[in-house]
């Protein structure tokens, strides 16, 4: 299972009791992922193209969960062209 790279996150971990958020890789957008790269700054580990960061750190308007105007429920949630991880990171 993906691993969330938030530290102290738990998501994608067997001992989780939250597992439903979802996973979204990095942007491929240069400069949004450098910002992504600054928010999720680490001590131990650089963030990098093959990590992984979960709903959990996003606000809800950043988060496609319904297709084209409100329609049925997507099966892979989607991000938002400019959306930023900002929340709870490294306070778990």
């Amino acid at each position: 299972m993906v691993k969330c790279f938030v530290v102290g996150c738990s998501m994608g971990y067997k001992s989780a009791k939250e597992n439903d958020a979802k996973v979204f890789k990095p942007p491929k957008e240069e400069r949004q992922f450098i910002l992504w790269g600054k928010k999720l700054k680490r001590s131990d580990k650089k963030f990098s193209r093959k990590d992984h960061v979960c709903s959990r750190h996003f606000k809800e308007e950043f988060i496609i969960k319904n297709s084209v105007n409100g329609g049925a429920p997507l099966s892979r949630w989607k991000l938002r062209d400019d959306a930023i991880p900002t929340l709870f990171l490294g306070k778990f």
